[in-house]
């Protein structure tokens, strides 16, 4: 039986964005609703670390550790929020050869994701588009990754990929994807 580190939540199965954010983001995957999977999948891509933890300076993080807060508390875990404007994203899924941004000369402007940060598992184009090895534990956590798994636990979790129009993926995915029925994120566009 594979051990997990122990993941601070509620007894609801949901994690707490902090004192006045908005809707709490499901843990349990088995239990989720499909609105709850779609909210879960758009909070991990557009907000999740791309925000200072106002706590943990002041060493008030509950979640600390294990690290399970939702927000960066270092500079090597921030992560810029991936934008679609006219069609492009502000920096696509392939890693810079910078591994972080605050190694790479163009910084926050760089056009690729940054490994440290884990940009590219978390994007639009990749976040939760394959099916994670690792088995989830009773209570429907991944038991390898924890809560902020980035891979997919059935079907139900899978999501289509957001891609740039002019991105060859794209084409090969409007043109007869082999991936099956996904849920879709059709409010990530909406997204600014």
């Amino acid at each position: 039986m594979l051990q997990r580190a122990k993941q601070p939540r509620s007894r609801s199965g949901s994690i707490k964005l902090g004192k006045s954010s908005g809707p709490r983001i499901v843990t349990n995957i088995r239990t989720a609703t499909k609105q709850q999977i779609i909210t879960r999948h758009n909070f991990y891509m557009y907000e999740f670390r791309t925000k200072y933890c106002q706590e943990f300076p002041h060493f008030m993080c509950k979640q600390a550790k294990p690290y399970s807060c939702v927000k960066a508390h270092y500079e090597n875990n921030i992560r810029r929020r991936p934008r679609l404007v006219n069609g492009k994203f502000n920096f696509t899924d392939k890693l810079c050869t910078f591994a972080s941004i605050t190694d790479c000369p163009n910084s926050m402007n760089c056009a690729f994701s940054h490994r440290v940060q884990k940009e590219h598992i978390y994007h639009p184009s990749l976040y939760k588009t394959q099916l994670c090895e690792s088995p989830l534990t009773e209570d429907g956590i991944c038991a390898e990754f924890g809560i902020h798994c980035a891979k997919a636990h059935g079907i139900k979790d899978l999501r289509q990929p957001q891609y740039e129009p002019d991105d060859p993926r794209a084409l090969v995915h409007r043109s007869g994807s082999t991936s099956p029925n996904c849920s879709s994120d059709s409010s990530a566009d909406s997204k600014s």
